[in-house]
């Protein structure tokens, strides 16, 4: 059975451990309140701001003329029927400074397939834009060669409009080494990656030891005080006794 003193005690222990869960959730809850100043990342000019491309559908004459050259781009440099072919359907960027020389002897910066592997060509849209458009290309193999589809992205550019236009091929990379979908939306991911509400949640875990290390702090400062109003009472109680005697 609890003493009224132990009760007295108890009570002040809970009251001081309230007193330093509530700091540490207020201190996490509000970490400062002074305005931050904004971050300067570069100052060689005024700062870009990605604006996604709107989409728009790859239909009629412009999907046929895209198609039919990514599909020689994979005949010609990517099976390599015809390499010195496939130097007028890329861009300059993708022939990474090689010359048509190279191109004719096959010496290209096209991740290659095996032509005798290959049973089939599988494409998907991967997204379309006003000048540019990227594909999913799988290829298949044959049968009974042990080898399962290769995926790959296929990007193009468009040049020019209406019959002066035509597309290159501007990128041809292996989808194991690319997230699958187009650069707008891997900057979107890149940009709530760190964001939402995961990181705000786990910050109350601290409350327990911060709780601990200001109970170290609030403890002592109220058993102090318990005992100079103890020692007040007793003074009180003594001067009264001694008057009324």
């Amino acid at each position: 059975m609890l003493t009224p003193r132990r009760r007295r005690r108890l009570w002040w222990l809970l009251a001081a451990i309230g007193v330093a869960a509530g700091l540490a959730a207020v201190g996490i809850r509000y970490p400062n309140t002074a305005k931050k100043e904004p971050t300067v990342l570069s100052d060689d000019g005024p700062s870009s701001v990605y604006v996604q491309p709107k989409t728009v559908p790859l239909t009629g004459a412009r999907k046929d003329a895209a198609r039919q050259v990514a599909r020689a781009f994979v005949v010609d440099a990517v099976l390599r029927i015809d390499p010195a072919a496939a130097w007028k359907l890329v861009t300059p960027s993708l022939r990474g400074g090689t010359a048509p020389a190279d191109w004719r002897e096959g010496n290209i910066p096209v991740v290659p397939f095996d032509k005798n592997v290959l049973k089939g060509v599988k494409w998907n849209l991967w997204y379309s834009y006003a000048d540019r458009v990227g594909f999913e290309v799988g290829l298949i193999p044959k049968p009974g060669r042990g080898e399962q589809v290769t995926k790959f992205t296929l990007e193009m550019n468009e040049f020019g409009r209406g019959s002066h236009g035509h597309w290159l091929v501007s990128s041809w990379t292996p989808a194991a080494t690319l997230e699958p979908a187009p650069p707008s939306a891997r900057s979107r991911l890149s940009e709530s990656a760190y964001a939402g509400p995961r990181g705000q949640l786990s910050a109350y875990w601290l409350v327990i030891p911060l709780s601990l290390v200001l109970l170290a702090v609030v403890l002592p400062v109220c058993l102090a005080t318990r005992e100079w109003r103890r020692g007040v009472r007793a003074a009180r109680a003594h001067r009264s006794g001694s008057a009324a005697s």
